[in-house]
């Protein structure tokens, strides 16, 4: 009876931990390197992504202000 609970309780452990390991994600970035003239590069980074176009708040609607956009 020991012996069965024991290799029941081996199984289970083994099972947790190869789903563990398989649920791992990979690494957000690739490598990291210095670039020329002493850049760091970054190797399959992700662009970040845009802020939500949060709603004007109520002062700036009342005073019908504008956001401050440079043009080029």
């Amino acid at each position: 009876m020991l012996a069965a609970a024991a290799g029941v309780t081996v199984v289970a452990l083994v099972t947790a931990g190869v789903a563990v390991v398989a649920r791992r994600r990979p690494p957000a970035i690739g490598a990291v390197t210095m670039g020329p003239g002493g850049w760091v590069s970054l190797r399959g980074a992700r662009v970040p992504a845009l802020r939500p176009a949060t709603p004007r708040p109520w002062w700036a609607r009342l005073l019908r202000a504008r956001r401050l956009v440079v043009q080029r």
